[in-house]
């Protein structure tokens, strides 16, 4: 690519991509939320990244010995069935899931934004591989969002789904792509590369796993 200043126009344009419409950018939450984001949880990223500070497997056990992670489980599941609740709550729980997240699709803008910035580095392969993927991840997220916002929640699921898939896989060859663009630096324990690496395979980037039964309280 061409000097500094460009490169860092070409990040600009990638991030203009998956730019929001103007009515929502206008609305007076984005600018608070977006604030909380820089300043509160962006800060404390690493930390919470950090293995030490899971979740013990052996708590999540005594959760569920206790009978404190569902109260039941369907009879065609092992369980001892749950009645008419369960039917209710599992047909809100297919239809919650189904969608693509805004968190997955922040995952992919940062990191398509990401490979375009290492222009900067003079690598206009990285910089065309950013606008490829970003211009296919805005095309998604726009029929992710219309179905989202302009058909029932209950119809066209398979549909959801697949997009929501076809989003999470563009996030891991996005993730794999800076990775590579990056090389050996993008290991080291205080680059976010890995991290966001790690990120396109937690639960905010594809389908959540089916529980075993309800949450305590009605859906």
């Amino acid at each position: 690519m061409g000097t500094g200043a460009g490169d860092r126009g070409a990040a600009a344009a990638v991030a203009s991509l998956f730019a929001p419409a103007p009515h929502v950018a206008g609305h007076p939450a984005v600018p608070t939320a977006t604030r909380l984001a820089r300043e509160v949880l962006a800060p404390h990223a690493p930390a919470a990244d950090d293995p030490a500070r899971g979740v013990d497997v052996a708590h999540l056990a005594l959760l569920a010995d206790a009978g404190l992670l569902s109260v039941a489980v369907p009879a065609d599941e092992g369980g001892l069935g749950g009645g008419t609740r369960v039917s209710a709550w599992r047909a809100a729980d297919a239809q919650r899931t189904a969608n693509a997240t805004p968190a997955c699709l922040r995952l992919l803008r940062r990191t398509v934004v990401a490979l375009a910035a290492l222009g900067d580095d003079h690598r206009p392969e990285a910089v065309h591989t950013a606008f490829h993927l970003g211009g296919r991840a805005a095309s998604l997220r726009e029929e992710a969002y219309a179905l989202l916002t302009q058909v029932p929640a209950a119809e066209r699921l398979p549909e959801r789904t697949t997009l929501r898939g076809e989003l999470a896989g563009l996030t891991v060859r996005a993730a794999q792509a800076l990775v590579a663009a990056r090389a050996g630096s993008a290991l080291l324990a205080d680059r976010p590369e890995q991290r966001w690496a790690r990120g396109r395979r937690s639960t905010s980037c594809r389908p959540r796993p089916r529980r075993s039964g309800p949450p305590s309280s009605p859906p």
